[in-house]
């Protein structure tokens, strides 16, 4: 077998010759008129925030690659790459041919936007542009205002995020804000209704509730010191009335002797009983308002002691006994216009109208005492009235504590959450200053697109050597092709050199139109001549397809879809 496609392709030398001639030229052709692709690359270096996150947080987190996504698909529009194209008259070749959303996708087709990692020494991202285009000029202006395209929309996104971030949190605390206006309203209006009975006046409750009960014992010590003082008076009245009763049963036998003319008083009366009487009603007086202790009473003790000493040494009292009662006349505190020294002189008139004037003035403290008494006892159902609503304030206290710790959680969450909110809305404007002040991460070109010197595509040399190469072996081809089907592939060559040869048997053709076969001898060099218009048809067939191989293969690298 491989001696007979050695005979094949050595017998049809010239038929491959020309046809691996043919194709190279025509390869050849196509290859160096293909246009050349240049290309321009640009490094845009993502550079860190350059304020410390602990001071200022930004509010763009979004991750880098879905950004870069993002400010791509918008960059490569259609009305920002429409722009491009008019702005430096891209595809002009194309315009007649094609309508702009093809034009646009041919130039969206040569951008390439991918990132770049471990590229330098710096842990800082970044990522590359790469635009190409036929004309070295405007492939580099092209690419660099790309960058500068990214850079702006990269600027205007971040700060359209944080700005669109401030306005959120304004709006959110203003609803925050009246939300907590409404709780301070209704925590306002809730202790308002209810002053005097909130948790926090407990402690004012219970201070006046003592100094109420301290006002009802003191009314109540008035009530009861009125009392023993009207006892007190009502004993003296009945003293002093008494006295007035003696007194002027004196001044009627006093009367009576005068009458008579025989110059006697009657009956004479110890002063010092009426003196005695008034000592023990004093010492009355003094121990209702004092201790037993007190001067006044030792002392008042001590005068009615001495009165009663005097009394029983002389019942029945003489002038020298007047005088002896005079100084407990001072030491009782009266002057020597008492009773005692009114009847000492026999002035029964003056004593009795003395008397009197005392029983009115114990009738007046009397009424006064009642007064008094029901003054204090009106001033003790006040206090208890009083008293009354404070503990009903203090009882009522736990059920308005429930409900003003309940108030008073709702406006503390509100309040927490419009500071929180606050809070976050001073960081994001701080953010956004930082987002106009460029101070953010931001993107920054770091290798600007340079003119290029040397096309990217085609390699002509490279492709020359492939279509020569695949011209070489699809000549190849055809040469066999044509001698298989000539029939005369294999011979007596392919035979082993100790076979003996026979006899060949001769080709044979069909007559389809007759119906007679015509036999004839095998040419070595070839088939019968009937069949020399097929073989020149097939060979005319495979090199019109090589041909459009060859220019379907440039074109393909043409448009891009094959590299090397």
């Amino acid at each position: 077998m491989p001696l007979s496609i050695l005979r094949a392709l050595w017998k049809r030398g010239v038929l491959i010759a020309l046809c691996w001639t043919l194709i190279s030229i025509v390869g050849a052709a196509v290859i160096y008129s293909l246009p050349a692709v240049y290309q321009a690359r640009t490094i845009i270096l993502i550079e860190r925030q350059r304020i410390p996150e602990r001071y200022v947080v930004s509010t763009v987190n979004e991750d880098l690659s879905n950004r870069l996504n993002r400010i791509s698909q918008q960059i490569l529009s259609y009305e920002p790459l429409l722009r491009l194209i008019e702005e430096f008259n891209l595809y002009e070749d194309m315009r007649g041919r094609l309508v702009q959303e093809e034009i646009v996708q041919r130039m969206r087709d040569d951008i390439k936007v991918s990132l770049v990692e471990g590229w330098t020494h710096t842990s800082a991202p970044a990522f590359q542009i790469v635009f190409e285009g036929e004309d070295p000029n405007v492939v580099a202006q092209v690419t660099n205002r790309l960058a500068t395209l990214f850079i702006d929309e990269n600027l205007r996104t971040r700060a359209n995020q944080a700005l669109g971030t401030t306005e959120f949190l304004t709006n959110q605390l203003e609803e925050y804000r009246q939300d907590v206006e409404r709780q301070e309203s209704l925590m306002t209006d809730y202790r308002t209704r209810n002053s005097g009975e909130l948790p926090e006046q407990r402690s004012v409750l219970l201070a006046e509730l003592n100094r109420l009960e301290r006002e009802a014992q003191s009314a109540d010590s008035d009530i009861q010191r009125a009392h023993q003082n009207r006892i007190m008076y009502e004993s003296a009245l009945e003293s002093a009335k008494g006295t007035l009763q003696m007194i002027e049963q004196l001044a009627a036998e006093q009367a009576r002797g005068l009458n008579r003319g025989d110059g006697s008083f009657g009956t004479q009366v110890d002063p010092n009983v009426l003196e005695l009487r008034r000592a023990e009603e004093q010492l009355l007086q003094l121990e209702s308002r004092y201790s037993e202790k007190h001067p006044e009473v030792v002392r008042m003790k001590t005068t009615v002691n001495r009165l009663r000493r005097l009394v029983k040494e002389s019942p029945a009292a003489t002038a020298p006994q007047t005088a002896e009662a005079e100084p407990a006349t001072e030491e009782s505190g009266e002057t020597g216009g008492t009773p005692s020294a009114l009847l000492a002189d026999g002035n029964y008139a003056q004593a009795i109208v003395r008397e009197r004037e005392r029983i009115q003035n114990l009738e007046a403290q009397i009424e006064l005492t009642k007064q008094q008494i029901e003054t204090a006892k009106a001033r003790r159902s006040a206090v208890l009235g009083r008293t009354a609503q404070v503990d009903s304030r203090l009882g009522r206290m736990p059920l308005h504590e429930q409900e003003l710790s309940k108030v008073t959680r709702d406006y503390e969450i509100s309040m927490e959450n419009y500071r929180s909110l606050l809070e976050k809305r001073i960081e994001a404007e701080l953010a956004s200053e930082m987002e106009t002040r460029q101070k953010a991460e931001k993107f920054s070109v770091l290798d600007p697109a340079r003119l290029p010197q040397r096309p990217v595509r085609p390699d002509r040399v490279l492709l020359l050597a492939i279509t020569v190469g695949a011209g070489l072996l699809a000549s190849c081809l055809i040469g066999f092709g044509v001698e298989l089907k000539n029939n005369v592939l294999l011979g007596e060559w392919e035979l082993p050199p100790n076979v003996a040869l026979l006899g060949q048997v001769p080709f044979i053709q069909f007559d389809a139109e007759t119906g007679s076969a015509d036999g004839g001898a095998l040419d070595s060099d070839g088939p019968p001549a009937g069949k020399s218009w097929f073989s020149k048809k097939l060979l005319a067939a495979l090199a019109v397809l090589m041909i459009l191989g060859a220019v379907a293969v440039g074109a393909a690298i043409y448009k891009g879809w094959l590299s090397f």
